[in-house]
C-alpha cells in the first residue's frame, strides 16, 4: 500500500529504485522516463517530453542503449514483488502470452500469424497474486521472443519427425521454463517466509511436460485442460480401446458437489455476464501422450470440472477443466480452485494495461530490443495504475488517499463533483475513468485501461497547473508585487 499522500509516480520510483542498470546515470534516466510516462502514459515520446528536447533525446539514447536490458530494468521491480511475497501463505503466480503487432517497419519483430506481413513479439508474463485476497503483488518474471518465419520446404527434404521435433527448444517449454524463474526468483527467502506457490496456465499450458516440471519442483498448479488424455488402467496396453478412459469424460460423470457463481469479463461483441456453474470433482492418474511413446510414469492429478448449464441464448457456456495438485476433498476446496483460476483475469488486466495504456505497439522503436527494453518499463507502470484498479475492486476497497495524494483528492473533487467525501479507491477510480470519458451507465461494466489513463492524465495535467499557480503565489517577486 501507499502511504497516504504518495502518488502513483511514487510507487514508480519505489518499484525501480532496484534497479540493475549498473549506472547512476541511467537508473537517473530511468526515473525521468518513468515519470514523464506517469504523467501521459499513451502519449507519443515527443508529447511525452513536450519542450524538454534534451529529455527526449535521452529517452531514444536510453532505449538504445545496448547496456540497458529489460531483465535490468525489471528487476527492481520483481525484488519488491518478491518482498510484498514474503510470509505469504499461498501466492498464486499466473501466466499468459500475449503478442505486440506492429503496424510500423521493426528490425527483429517475427511472425505472428500465418499472414507474412503481419509482424510482432511474443511477450510471456508471470504475474503474483495473494490466493486469498487476489491482490496484485506484481510481475515475477517476463519473456520476450521473435517467432522465426517458417523456412520454405526444399524438394526431397524427408520431413521432421516427432522425435526431431522434441529435441529442438519449443515455444510450449516457456510455461516450464517461466516456473523454474519463479523458484530462482523467491529462493533468496528464508524457507519459513517463502510462500506455497500455485502456478494457474490457461488452455495454452496444458502441456505434459509443464506438469512434470512444476511437480519436480514442488509445488502446485490450477491449469486449464482441452485435451482429453488417456487414462492409467490396469490393463495399460493390453487394454482395449472401447475401455479405456479419458480425464473429460471421467470427470464429467462424476456427482454435483454444488454451484458458484462467478462474473464473466465482457468482450467485443459479449457483455460482461454472472455465469452459475455445476461443480464436480474427481481424481485420476493420466498417461504421458502419444507423441513421445508413453514413456514416463503416469501423473496424479485432480480434477475440477466448473460448467455452464444455462447459458444466456446465444452465448457460448463457460467450461472450465482444470487439473491441480491442490486438494478437492469437499466443496470448498473445489471452489478455491475454481477461484483461483478466476484470478487469471488480472494477468489479461495487466497485459491491456502496457499495450492500451502505455501504448507499446505504436512506439516509433525501429529495433524489437528497443521495444523490449520499453516494454520493461511500461510493466511496471501498468502494474503501478493496476495497484490502485485492483484496490478498487475489492470487496473492502482502502481509503483513496492510500493512493492519491490530498492535492490529487482535492482537485478530483473539484472536477467530479460525484465523488464523496472521504472517498475510497473505487470512488476515486471510477471518478478518475469520467474524468476520462466513462459514462458510467448500467450495463457499461467497469472502466477500460483508455478511459482510465485519459483521467490519470488529466488530473496530472490539473495538478501541474495548481503547482505552478502555488510557486508563482510563494515566489518572492509575488510577495513583491
Amino acid at each position: 500500500m501507499m502511504e497516504s499522500g504518495q502518488q502513483l509516480e511514487g510507487v514508480l520510483e519505489r518499484e525501480l529504485a532496484g534497479s540493475g542498470l549498473g549506472h547512476k546515470a541511467r537508473h537517473k534516466r530511468l526515473l525521468r522516463i518513468g515519470q514523464a510516462m506517469s504523467r501521459a502514459a499513451s502519449a507519443s515520446f515527443p508529447r511525452q517530453f513536450a519542450k524538454d528536447e534534451a529529455g527526449l533525446k535521452g529517452a531514444y539514447r536510453f532505449f538504445a542503449n545496448p547496456e540497458v536490458t529489460p531483465e535490468a530494468i525489471l528487476q527492481g521491480h520483481v525484488a519488491a514483488t518478491r518482498e510484498r511475497c514474503r510470509a505469504r501463505g499461498k501466492v498464486l503466480c499466473i501466466q499468459d502470452t500475449t503478442d505486440l503487432i506492429f503496424k510500423h517497419q521493426v528490425e527483429g519483430a517475427g511472425r505472428i500469424n500465418q499472414l507474412p506481413r503481419v509482424r510482432g513479439l511474443w511477450v510471456h508474463t508471470t504475474l503474483a497474486v495473494d490466493a486469498g485476497t487476489h491482490e496484485v503483488m506484481g510481475v515475477l518474471g517476463q519473456m520476450v521472443w521473435a517467432r522465426p518465419d517458417k523456412p520454405k520446404r526444399k524438394k526431397r527434404k524427408k520431413e521432421e519427425t516427432a522425435a526431431q521435433r522434441k529435441k529442438r527448444p519449443r515455444e510450449s517449454q516457456r510455461w516450464g521454463e517461466a516456473a523454474y524463474r519463479v523458484s530462482d526468483v523467491l529462493e533468496p527467502l528464508p524457507a519459513q517466509e517463502r510462500p506455497c506457490v500455485v502456478h494457474v496456465l490457461d488452455a495454452e499450458g496444458d502441456v505434459f511436460e509443464t506438469l512434470e516440471v512444476i511437480e519436480a519442483l514442488g509445488d502446485s498448479f490450477v491449469i486449464r485442460v482441452t485435451r482429453n488424455r488417456l487414462l492409467a488402467s490396469g490393463q495399460r496396453q493390453q487394454a482395449e480401446e472401447a475401455e479405456r478412459e479419458y480425464l473429460l469424460d471421467k470427470v464429467a460423470q462424476a456427482p454435483v458437489l454444488g454451484h458458484k457463481v462467478v462474473q464473466v469479463p465482457g468482450r467485443p461483441g459479449q457483455q460482461e455476464r454472472q455465469a452459475e456453474l455445476e461443480i464436480r470433482a474427481c481424481r485420476v492418474s493420466v498417461r504421458p501422450p502419444r507423441n513421445r511413446g508413453r514413456a514416463g510414469q503416469p501423473l496424479e492429478l485432480n480434477v475440477v470440472l466448473a460448467r455452464e448449464t444455462r447459458p444466456p441464448e446465444g452465448q457460448k457456456p463457460l467450461y472450465w477443466c482444470l487439473v491441480t495438485g491442490e486438494p478437492i476433498e469437499t466443496l470448498q476446496q473445489c471452489l478455491q480452485v475454481v477461484e483461483a483460476y478466476e484470478g487469471r483475469w488480472l494477468v489479461e488486466e495487466l497485459h491491456m494495461g502496457f499495450k492500451s495504456g502505455c501504448g507499446t505497439e505504436t512506439r516509433r522503436l525501429q529495433h524489437g530490443a528497443r521495444l523490449s527494453n520499453f516494454l520493461a518499463l511500461a510493466t511496471v507502470v501498468a502494474f503501478s495504475m493496476l495497484s490502485l484498479r485492483d484496490a478498487a475492486r475489492r470487496p473492502e476497497p482502502p481509503p483513496a488517499s492510500e493512493h492519491l495524494s490530498e492535492i490529487q483528492l482535492q482537485l478530483l473533487g473539484d472536477l467530479c463533483p460525484e465523488l464523496p467525501p472521504n472517498p475510497n479507491a473505487y470512488d476515486a477510480l471510477r471518478a478518475m475513468a469520467m474524468l476520462g470519458g466513462f459514462i458510467g451507465r448500467k450495463g457499461d461494466g467497469e472502466p477500460g485501461w483508455r478511459t482510465l489513463w485519459r483521467g490519470w492524465e488529466k488530473l496530472q495535467h490539473a495538478e501541474t497547473i495548481y503547482r505552478m499557480h502555488l510557486h508563482r503565489l510563494s515566489s518572492p517577486k509575488a510577495d513583491s508585487g
